[in-house]
């Protein structure tokens, strides 16, 4: 008996924002005047703010930082945390989503809980800069501190390659997005990997404004795809496979 869409496709999806430009301001560049005057002014270290190329771009230049075209942009992140954490398909449990920087960080959400993060860019800003500072942002009850290593609500791990991640996740199949892809709609991509009736898929999207993937996170994928004729932002891209998985599994 031929079984249904919605008994074909996969029990559990993750998503993994990948090379995300996400980082705190590195050593080379925390003795320039705009990084000095920037910590100086809302007085915090140098080494304490996130690289941001709004306000850090000409040093940035000036400096020749290795894959500049990948660094600098937090509001990927903020903005792909956003479109998937206040989705149904988050909400109702069966996805998951990490986020791995470019220089092998990543940043896991606690999947016991509903975590949610800022709206606001200057608290996520703040938030992230705790996070990436302390490794971990624990859960607080009623004004007491969890010391329960179980009660994370984001926490960073480094030294792991999308190939470790990859393995701790343990997918059956491994999609990316990029515009070097075969082209095909989200439909199409989504019905061939329920065709090949897979328990868990994981999507992989480019956390970085310009470029490609670097070559030891696509060599792990098994199945690389065009969606769109544009560039497409990756929060864009989140919100159109998130709803097409939500039509298909039937999650409203």
């Amino acid at each position: 008996m031929m079984k249904s869409k919605n008994q074909m496709i996969s029990k559990k999806t993750s998503i993994v924002i990948a090379d995300a430009g996400l980082e705190l301001i590195p050593k080379e560049l925390q003795t320039e005047n705009a990084v000095i005057n920037q910590s100086n002014k809302i007085k915090k270290k140098p080494s304490e703010l996130l690289l941001d190329v709004s306000y850090h771009y000409n040093v940035m230049k000036r400096n020749n930082l290795k894959e500049i075209w990948k660094r600098g942009r937090p509001d990927i992140v903020h903005l792909a945390l956003l479109t998937t954490l206040s989705s149904p398909l988050y909400k109702s449990g069966v996805s998951d989503i990490y986020i791995h920087t470019r220089n092998n960080r990543v940043i896991f959400l606690n999947p016991k809980l509903q975590v949610r993060i800022p709206k606001s860019y200057a608290r996520f800003e703040g938030l992230f800069t705790k996070l990436l500072l302390e490794k971990t942002i624990i859960v607080e009850k009623k004004g007491i501190v969890s010391n329960k290593d179980e009660d994370y609500l984001l926490k960073v791990e480094n030294n792991i390659t999308f190939e470790s991640l990859k393995k701790m996740i343990n997918p059956d199949i491994t999609i990316g997005f990029s515009s070097r892809g075969v082209k095909k709609t989200f439909t199409e991509v989504l019905e061939q990997s329920i065709m090949q009736n897979n328990k868990n898929i994981l999507f992989v999207i480019g956390g970085f404004q310009h470029g490609y993937f670097s070559s030891d996170i696509e060599k792990f994928f098994d199945r690389i795809f065009c969606i769109s004729s544009f560039n497409l932002e990756t929060h864009v891209v989140l919100s159109r496979l998130i709803y097409e998985i939500e039509k298909i599994m039937k999650i409203f």
